[in-house]
């Protein structure tokens, strides 16, 4: 039986909890985040920008999924926590971010990767989503080339991607289908 990572909070749950995969696939996806609390975060703007889809899609996501989300790293950010934040966004050189709306608002809503993935693995629209599975798939051979990860590892990694990459593709299409209809 196929795994849907759209409808699985407990198959999505299994590779977020899973600390290798989550570095290896950051570092495939390139996401540069915002240097906060000695991690990368990225805001709601950032994820749409990435995704391509709408702030408000991201938003439709949270509304749907806030408790996993946040158990896996989303957070509201305010008060001093959120001065640091703006300070952070500000000393960065990044056209993703308006920082005239950001310096007036009193919250801040942000994903760490871990939760950013989570995003990734709900969404239905995004052919970016999609598009990015690729690049997991082949860090992951060559990590087995190098010798860095042990082959049996590697083997269930790589197991989990690629259905990954056949649940995503199946979402992509069959959301496209429903557009044309």
């Amino acid at each position: 039986m196929k795994k849907d990572l759209t409808t699985s909070s407990i198959d999505r749950q299994n590779i977020l909890n899973n600390p290798y995969a989550l570095s290896e696939i950051q570092k495939a996806t390139g996401v540069q985040g915002i240097p906060f609390e000695g991690r990368s975060v990225v805001l709601k703007e950032q994820a749409a920008s990435f995704f391509e889809v709408t702030v408000r899609t991201i938003e439709n996501y949270l509304e749907q999924n806030t408790e996993e989300l946040a158990q896996n790293g989303y957070e509201v950010v305010t008060a001093k926590r959120l001065k640091e934040l703006k300070l952070a966004i500000q000393g960065m050189d990044d056209p993703e971010i308006d920082f005239g709306i950001i310096s007036k608002t009193a919250r801040l809503g942000v994903f760490d990767f871990k939760a950013f993935l989570n995003l990734a693995m709900l969404m239905r629209e995004s052919e970016r989503a999609q598009r990015e599975t690729g690049p997991t798939l082949y860090w992951l051979k060559l990590l087995k080339a190098a010798e860095v990860i042990e082959a049996e590892k590697l083997k269930d990694i790589t197991r989990e991607a690629n259905e990954q990459v056949r649940i995503l593709t199946s979402i992509v299409k069959t959301s496209q289908l429903g557009k044309n209809s």
